[in-house]
């Protein structure tokens, strides 16, 4: 990472605005090709336009295209009128900085989902990273953003509600997003381990991962993880993710971000979170710069273990 432009942003509780050079075009896969770049077109027959619209206070919100795997969900919305002053930055009751070289760690309290643009409910307890307004689409009197989900349970079917901050509009919408992709995974065995921590299963999506892990005696902060993905044809992908580091009390959950100034120079793994549950089960998930084939998958690799994908 020292060799390339990329700063990797950590985070106890964050929500990320990622901005990415796309492509100046318009229509549903444009928009996603403006996130994926042309990794897009392997699922292009997945992203659809939805007319789910509504109007309030002089405005019009609508979500303009959709892709799902069953883990990640990307939506591109619009919003008429002028464009929405930034929500203030989230500034935590007790905030710790500590930069060195490309790397900021910052470890934040409260709420970081207080006074978004956007607040997101669905059926399958999904989370989001936040928004991206996208500027390459954006116009004087219409404003895009790209808003992404994560489930840490895959469905085939999932109900969502969308709404926009009051002080902008009393604007929500509701509708149904639909799965029809593969994943791959690996039941890893007993004894399996990254470092100190216990593998369980991964499951990797076209857009995303979830990996399930045990913990024995876990303290401070979330363990970092490094997993190498071999595909058919010998091409590897790594999918890594690095916590903020925690002293002293045990971290519950954590994510981050690496933010980069073009989707060509970014790693696979550009967002992720974790939640370490009082039982000692650990879950990862991650979201994918690109999008990738889970079936051309044969194997993965853990500190120089190769584990077979089912």
């Amino acid at each position: 990472m020292k060799k390339a432009p990329i700063k990797l942003l950590l985070i106890a509780a964050i929500v990320a605005l990622l901005s990415f050079s796309a492509f100046a075009a318009f229509g549903g896969l444009d928009y996603m090709r403006s996130l994926f770049g042309d990794s897009i077109d392997s699922i292009q027959d997945q992203v659809i336009t939805p007319l789910v619209k509504a109007s309030a206070d002089g405005r019009e919100m609508a979500v303009e295209a959709m892709v799902t795997d069953g883990y990640v969900t990307n939506l591109i919305v619009s919003l008429t009128g002028d464009e929405p002053a930034e929500p203030q930055p989230f500034i935590a009751e007790s905030l710790v900085i500590e930069k060195t070289n490309t790397v900021i760690s910052v470890t934040p309290g409260g709420d970081p989902s207080e006074n978004q643009l956007f607040s997101i409910t669905g059926d399958f307890g999904m989370r989001s990273f936040g928004w991206t307004k996208l500027d390459e689409f954006s116009t004087a009197g219409k404003t895009y953003y790209a808003i992404d989900l994560v489930s840490e349970q895959r469905f085939d079917k999932a109900n969502i509600s969308l709404a926009l901050n009051k002080d902008v509009a009393d604007i929500e919408l509701s509708f149904e997003i639909e799965n029809n992709l593969s994943n791959a995974a690996v039941d890893f065995p007993a004894g399996a381990k990254s470092g100190e921590t216990q593998l369980m299963k991964l499951q990797i999506s076209p857009m995303g991962f979830l990996l399930t892990c045990n913990e024995e005696n876990p303290q401070g902060g979330l363990p970092s993880t490094s997993i190498q993905v071999v595909f058919a044809n010998k091409k590897t992908e790594n999918m890594d993710v690095q916590f903020a580091g925690g002293e002293g009390a045990t971290v519950g959950g954590g994510g981050g971000a690496v933010i980069v100034d073009r989707w060509q120079k970014a790693p696979l793994v550009t967002k992720f979170h974790g939640v370490r549950n009082p039982d000692g089960e650990l879950v990862i998930t991650g979201q994918f710069s690109r999008v990738i084939n889970p079936a051309e998958i044969v194997m993965v690799v853990v500190d120089w273990v190769e584990y077979p994908v089912n």
